[in-house]
C-alpha cells in the first residue's frame, strides 16, 4: 500500500475569488510559481460554484466547468497540460467566495 501524504498548504498564498451572480471571474492566479500542482477549494456560498484553471484568459461557465457545491472542500490536482496556473470561477444564483490554497498532498 502506497503512503498518502495529508494536504499540506503552501502558507499565505490562498486566492479569493468572490462570486456574484452570473458573472464570470476570469483568471487569478492560484499557483504563481509555487510549483505545486494540488489545491484546496473551499466554496464558502450558498450556490454551486463552477471553476476552471488554465492561462490568464480563463473563464468558467455552468456547461462544461467542474462544479464545486455549496460548503464543498474538496483537494484537486490540476495537470501540468492545463496551463493551470489561473483559476476562475461562475454562480449561476448566489454571492460567495470560493477559496484556492495550493499545496501537496492529498
Amino acid at each position: 500500500m502506497a503512503n498518502v501524504q495529508a494536504f499540506s498548504p503552501v502558507a499565505g498564498n490562498t486566492l479569493t475569488l468572490t462570486a456574484t451572480v452570473g458573472n464570470v471571474t476570469t483568471g487569478s492566479p492560484v499557483f504563481a510559481g509555487s510549483g505545486y500542482r494540488q489545491v484546496q477549494i473551499y466554496n464558502e456560498g450558498t450556490a454551486t460554484a463552477w471553476v476552471a484553471f488554465g492561462s490568464s484568459s480563463v473563464s468558467a461557465n455552468n456547461t462544461a466547468d467542474m462544479p464545486v457545491p455549496a460548503g464543498a472542500l474538496l483537494v484537486i490536482t490540476v495537470p501540468p497540460t492545463d496551463g493551470g496556473t489561473y483559476a476562475a470561477i461562475y454562480t449561476a444564483a448566489a454571492t460567495g467566495n470560493v477559496y484556492f490554497t495550493p499545496g501537496s498532498g492529498l
